[in-house]
């Protein structure tokens, strides 16, 4: 099943609760499981690939329209969250 989203005019996290697939943000592709965190900036195209049939996840939109820090570029929000986007677990 694809998966239709559009970016967000907010930022974003996500948790994979069950399921596992290739999330696919700012043209990096990584593998994700569960206990997964997921951080994609407001705007950022992002999109679930490949996931299996049991995928379920929280997902968290939080703080002004456009994102925290509007200024932030993708590669800066990798040095400030320790590319969170791909590789942290709780």
């Amino acid at each position: 099943m694809p998966d239709p989203q559009t970016p967000h005019t907010r930022d974003e996290i996500y948790v994979v609760i069950r399921g596992t697939g290739d999330f696919s943000c700012a043209g990096e592709h990584r593998k994700f499981g569960p206990h997964d965190f997921l951080f994609v900036p407001a705007g950022m195209e992002h999109r679930f690939e490949n996931f299996s049939d049991d995928l379920a996840l929280w997902v968290f939109f939080y703080g002004p329209e456009g994102g925290e820090a509007e200024e932030v570029i993708w590669s800066d929000a990798f040095a400030r969250y320790g590319r969170l986007a791909f590789e942290n677990r709780l």
